[in-house]
């Protein structure tokens, strides 16, 4: 009986106000969304209990399952720092956002697409007109989810390749085709990539065409341009002039 009298009063003691979240702070919430986050904290937090224990309780409050909501409802945060502030009785949460590195398009009507982040994550709708704010690729076959791997690997390839080119220019599109292949434009011609190999290989085919000197030769005296190089094929360059 003593021992039910000791865990009944200390369940009494935890759960009073003065050992409870009263209020939260948010810092950096993406633009218009500070109340829905708010609320969707407020859910979790407030009239809800682990057991016989408020969830809003300073010490125990459910961290994991409030960034796990944030991040699934806002795909577009890539970081939630939550921390307990005692002399105000706040939770205090830190919000990061996605830094957009390039923009992932379908090739519907209209056209669909979004932002992507260096880590290859998809994240919100781009406008019209961020293509030409962002390297942007299409995908030809409108594959309904943007995989991480291939946008990591995109942008490896891209600036690999724009190390390789001649002054360097920067890559501004390229077309993910439905045989898994990149073609990137640049310099008005195309350069044609494989998903299955490594950025460092394919660049390091197109610096020893971009050097060779029967290339260079044929590149000096043809009377088109250059219409495409083909790098899908280990240790192998295609190529071929306009007509």
């Amino acid at each position: 009986i003593l021992l039910l009298i000791l865990i009944f009063s200390c369940l009494i003691a935890i759960n009073q106000p003065r050992w409870q979240i009263a209020t939260i702070k948010i810092f950096n919430p993406p633009s218009n969304t500070s109340a829905e986050i708010r609320r969707a904290i407020e859910e979790i937090l407030f009239n809800h209990y682990h057991g016989l224990i408020k969830k809003s309780n300073r010490w125990l409050y459910p961290e994991t399952e409030i960034r796990d909501r944030l991040l699934a409802s806002w795909p577009n945060l890539e970081k939630v720092d939550l921390s307990y502030q005692p002399h105000t009785n706040a939770l205090i949460v830190k919000l990061i956002e996605r830094r957009a590195n390039l923009i992932w398009c379908q090739r519907l009507i209209p056209r669909q697409c979004q932002f992507a982040d260096a880590s290859g994550i998809a994240f919100g709708s781009a406008a019209s007109f961020s293509d030409q704010l962002f390297f942007e690729v299409v995908d030809e076959v409108a594959r309904p989810t943007a995989n991480p791997t291939t946008i990591q690997l995109v942008q490896e390839l891209k600036l690999a390749l724009e190390e390789v080119l001649p002054e360097r220019p920067k890559i501004s599109t390229a077309v993910y085709t439905g045989d898994n292949d990149f073609r990137f434009t640049a310099l008005d011609w195309t350069i044609i990539a494989s998903h299955n190999r490594p950025a460092a290989a394919t660049a390091n085919d197109l610096r020893t065409a971009l050097s060779s000197q029967d290339f260079l030769d044929e590149l000096a005296t043809h009377t088109h341009q250059l219409e495409y190089i083909d790098l899908r094929f280990p240790e192998k360059v295609f190529y071929k002039f306009r007509d």
